[in-house]
């Protein structure tokens, strides 16, 4: 088994396991067993549970970089990317809501958007972007816990509402 399957076979499994009960509630020998690998596999990648959660969600930071590089020449186009990247990544996204850990996505979605807000030097201090980061991370945790209600187009353009006035764009 190579090692990125065997990460993904840990990942899926403890996916499954968060659908159905708290992290709190699930031990390393129920989620090996669930992935079909030993416990000496699972400490070979991974410290703990939340370390297979923090290195998802640093996929999907890692996705939204590559995928939405933004520079001032297309920051709509750029911006409905990164809506349309989350909704790749749905399922994993409302369990960690719905199991209480928004604040693990919210914290791996802020480096990356403060990364990509300063790559559009469309800023005039260097609190603004922390402030437009916040408020973005915000908004997409907003919309995971609503279910991704909207379709990425709508959120564009309800995200792109709330910048008007403060950046000109």
């Amino acid at each position: 088994m190579r090692k990125t399957n065997t990460r993904e076979y840990i990942t899926q499994a403890l996916f499954e396991l968060l659908d159905k009960k708290d992290i709190k509630n699930i031990t390393v020998c129920e989620l090996v067993t669930r992935a079909g690998i030993s416990r000496a596999t699972f400490y070979r990648n991974y410290l703990d549970l939340y370390q297979v959660i923090d290195d998802q969600l640093a996929e999907i930071a890692q996705d939204m970089t590559n995928r939405a590089m933004f520079t001032s020449d297309d920051i709509r186009g750029n911006t409905l990317q990164i809506f349309r990247l989350l909704l790749n990544y749905k399922r994993p996204l409302q369990i960690l809501i719905r199991r209480g850990m928004g604040d693990r996505i919210y914290r791996a979605l802020y480096q990356t958007t403060v990364e990509h807000i300063e790559q559009l030097n469309a800023m005039n201090n260097r609190y603004q972007p922390h402030f437009f980061a916040g408020a973005a991370c915000g908004l997409l945790t907003a919309w995971i816990r609503n279910e991704f209600q909207e379709s990425p187009e709508e959120m564009l353009e309800l995200f792109w509402g709330c910048l008007k006035g403060y950046v000109s764009l």
